[in-house]
């Protein structure tokens, strides 16, 4: 049996057709469920980077680590961008403002015991949080020192939250 004798047993045999086109419109389902799930990713965010929403600790790692398009690494990855999250224990009323060059990646160690620790002990044992975010390039900063120490300074976090020091001093 050779290729032209396969290929016309294939196109003869209507089976072998319907199998074919069902996995044809199950992937193309596939693909655009997750290009509707990457734009909703991708828009909130944009909406965190500007400042617009605030997330639960729980919301955020939903979207943090949400994988794509069978993708080893997490879809939020190319979006991290440079800035200032802001981490408010709404239960204490209190903030910790820090800065990252890829704020997503910084804001998830938080919740994971690889930051303040202060942070992290109020939230293992209960208290509730909320995250924003503020990108560099959306705010009127140069560098993400004179953010911090500004958004620091907003917020209060180093006479009344988390922070330790009034952030770090420009070069």
């Amino acid at each position: 049996m050779n290729v032209t004798d396969i290929l016309e047993s294939f196109l003869f045999n209507k089976d072998l057709i319907r199998i074919f086109l069902l996995i044809l419109a199950i992937s193309f389902l596939k693909l655009i469920i997750q290009l509707i799930q990457a734009k909703k990713i991708n828009s909130k965010i944009n909406d965190l980077a500007n400042n617009s929403i605030e997330l639960t600790p729980e919301e955020f790692m939903l979207i943090r680590n949400k994988r794509l398009y069978d993708e080893k690494a997490r879809h939020a990855n190319i979006k991290n961008f440079p800035g200032v999250y802001i981490l408010h224990n709404k239960t204490k009323d209190l903030y910790y403002v820090g800065q990252s060059i890829k704020v997503l990646d910084r804001i998830g160690n938080h919740f994971k015991g690889r930051g303040n620790g202060d942070v992290y002990a109020d939230f293992k044992y209960g208290d509730q949080f909320t995250i924003r975010t503020i990108a560099l390039e959306n705010s009127e900063f140069s560098n993400l020192n004179d953010l911090e120490r500004y958004a620091i300074r907003f917020f209060g976090a180093y006479e009344k939250g988390y922070n330790r020091n009034k952030g770090n001093k420009s070069k």
